[in-house]
């Protein structure tokens, strides 16, 4: 998903885009029950909820003008449903109802259809292993296990002060350089900027990786040139 803006670029077409996604969600909503109570229906609930859940995706674009947190708070919907996390903190934004979110994102993996499409370009596709170059500065805020077993989620910010930029995407990698997941940047962080500018502004993470307790784990960027680099490492919490 491409941030195009800020919430102050083309706000009455951004506000028709809000308008129609707000529908599509109802239309979800209404489709999801009347399926549900209709026995003949109940098989075909997952392909409504799939093209609805399309449907959502195709109005995207338009509603990326409306704030550019809400974009971030999307799009690392997106990314923990790729991860196989379902946790409503960070899907709800992309899919209101937990419940069947799980059913409905199956079916898309399955389909490969939407954010689980072979050619999709929403989302960073890291190597097997990557090689830093460089260091960035930043930190982890948090660290937690998902409902997802084996999946953890982390948190926190990231900026190339040699570039003056932040990085394009998130890698988190084993101590050997092993991929073990992937995050994406593009959450507001005032804090951030106060110390370092308005190009930090936007230097917020959250990434989702699979990892046992107590196990090493670096938080790496890539850079505008496609290189790596590293705001050093932290350790996935023993216990909930």
């Amino acid at each position: 998903m491409v941030l195009v803006g800020d919430h102050d670029d083309h706000p009455q077409r951004a506000a028709v885009s809000v308008q129609a996604g707000v529908a599509v969600s109802l239309a979800a909503a209404c489709c999801s029950r009347i399926a549900w109570r209709l026995p003949i229906l109940r098989r075909a609930t997952p392909g409504i909820a799939g093209a609805i859940t399309l449907l959502l995706i195709a109005y995207q674009p338009l509603a990326l003008r409306v704030n550019r947190q809400l974009v971030y708070e999307q799009n690392v919907g997106g990314l923990a449903v790729r991860a196989h996390v379902y946790d409503a903190n960070v899907t709800r934004p992309i899919y209101p109802f937990e419940e069947r979110l799980i059913e409905t994102a199956k079916s898309a993996e399955t389909a490969g259809i939407s954010i689980f499409a072979p050619k999709q370009r929403d989302y960073f596709k890291a190597p097997a292993r990557i090689e830093v170059t460089s260091k960035c500065l930043g930190y982890v805020d948090h660290v937690s296990q998902t409902k997802t077993p084996g999946v953890v989620g982390a948190s926190g910010w990231i900026y190339d002060a040699s570039s003056r930029s932040v990085p394009n995407a998130i890698v988190i990698a084993g101590p050997d350089g092993k991929v073990l997941g992937t995050g994406l940047t593009g959450g507001r962080r005032d804090d951030v900027s106060k110390l370092y500018g308005s190009a930090s502004r936007y230097a917020d993470w959250t990434a989702f990786f699979s990892a046992q307790p107590d196990t090493r784990f670096d938080i790496d960027g890539q850079t505008n040139d496609g290189a790596f680099c590293s705001i050093g490492g932290s350790r996935v919490p023993v216990g909930p």
